[in-house]
This record gives C-alpha cells, sequence and structure tokens, in this order.
C-alpha cells in the first residue's frame, strides 16, 4: 500500500489534490510499486484486476470525476 491520497478526515486543498493527481498520472511507478507507463492510472495487473465499472470511470477527466475513481480504485486494490 504505497500511495493513498488521504487520510481519514483528512482535508486537502483543491490545488494540492490537483498536483497529486497530475503527480501520479506522470509517474512511472504504479501505487503497488511496479513500473507503469506514464499518462496511465495503474500498470497492467492492478488495472486489470479493478473491475470492469471502475476501469470506465478512470478515463474521466481531471476535475471531472476522475479524483473520486482513482482514490476508490486505490482502496479497491489495498483492501
Amino acid at each position: 500500500m504505497k500511495k493513498v491520497r488521504r487520510l481519514e478526515g483528512e482535508k486537502v486543498g483543491r490545488k494540492e489534490d490537483r498536483l497529486f493527481y497530475l503527480k501520479e498520472l506522470s509517474s512511472n511507478e504504479c501505487q503497488c510499486g511496479r513500473h507503469k507507463s506514464p499518462r496511465n492510472s495503474f500498470c497492467f495487473r492492478c488495472y486489470s484486476d479493478l473491475p470492469p465499472h471502475m476501469q470506465k470511470e478512470l478515463w474521466q477527466m481531471l476535475g471531472d470525476g476522475y479524483e473520486a475513481a482513482y482514490d476508490a480504485a486505490v482502496h479497491y486494490l489495498n483492501s
């Protein structure tokens, strides 16, 4: 469980949120620690482990639902 965005009850400003998600998207390291391609949310293995509806939600634009989809996917993968 390497990259979890928020702790329970943590408040983070909108600018900091966007920077976090932009950094994750541009990174070449998945939340699990394996290699991923920049502009992908997860490595192939993690992405494949997600249910189809969660995979689809990750294609939303930043600021238009992507953040919640990413957080839900990380929670799903780490539970």
